[in-house]
């Protein structure tokens, strides 16, 4: 199909190799997946490739249900509706030094806009376990989606990307805005790729969304910097508000501590 992997992936890590015929697939990960430990030590998984990428007009939810006081929701990502595309280009004018006063609107509007992670090139075998890990089709579902793909540099290095393609293929809205002033041309490359969404449809409202644990958010945050995505993007990642009475802040981080110390000892004992 489309989203199989045929085109090549310009990948900046790169962890295993494939048969140039094998069947693959884009996966873009826009939560605890993107800490490359969570796929590789957690789910056991072996992504052929992976990069830095940007999913245009849509947020990043915090509306998958999870254990209330252990760890409370998971993230998913919605497509914004035309109202909350201009909302993000016009409703915003926080001043960088005052972030606790933005009420949630951060400082800059292609922030607001786009959801930052990581696309994996994934063989067949592995995105079935995907989907499968994923609770697929009860939590999420799998959502068709287009992404830019740019090298992570932690400054802004995605956003710069996004404004390259001029955004004609995703928003008339962004086109209008950037058209005249951008004019730096860029090597940029929009893939056909495959994420989750909350199957649900109630809770795909933003005021449906559920504040996650602090260990949840750490092990996004370490994806974040790993794949050194936008420092605009990680500070938004930063000031999300996370639920205050979730024990011990909650187990994601320690449950990929156990899987990576597992393999540690695995390896240690051939």
């Amino acid at each position: 199909t489309l989203y199989r992997a045929t085109p090549p992936l310009c990948a900046s890590k790169s962890t295993a190799a494939r048969a140039a015929n094998a069947c693959s697939y884009y996966y873009f990960a826009f939560g605890s997946n993107m800490a490359l430990s969570t796929m590789t030590k957690l789910r056991k998984l072996n992504p052929i490739a992976s990069t830095p990428a940007i999913l245009p007009n849509h947020r990043l939810a915090f509306n998958i249900p999870g254990s209330p006081f252990l760890e409370p929701s998971a993230a998913s990502v919605e497509p914004l509706t035309p109202e909350e595309r201009m909302e993000g280009l016009f409703g915003c004018d926080a001043d960088a030094d005052d972030a606790d006063s933005n009420d949630g609107c951060f400082i800059d509007e292609d922030y607001d806009n786009a959801v930052h992670g990581v696309l994996y090139k994934l063989s067949e075998e592995d995105f079935a376990k995907v989907c499968q890990t994923e609770g697929i089709p009860f939590a999420y579902r799998l959502h068709r989606c287009r992404v830019i793909l740019y090298n992570g540099d932690g400054k802004m290095a995605g956003r710069d990307a996004m404004l390259a393609t001029n955004n004609s293929t995703f928003d008339p809205i962004f086109a209008a805005k950037y058209s005249s002033s951008n004019s730096r041309e860029c090597d940029t490359l929009v893939v056909s790729a495959f994420t989750l969404r909350a199957a649900q449809t109630e809770f795909r409202r933003k005021e449906r969304d559920i504040k996650p644990s602090r260990s949840y958010l750490n092990v996004l945050l370490r994806g974040a910097r790993e794949y050194c995505l936008d420092g605009a993007y990680v500070r938004k990642l930063e000031r999300i508000q996370i639920d205050p009475n979730v024990i011990g802040g909650g187990i994601s981080e320690l449950l990929l501590e156990v899987a990576e110390r597992q393999e540690s000892i695995n390896k240690f004992f051939g």
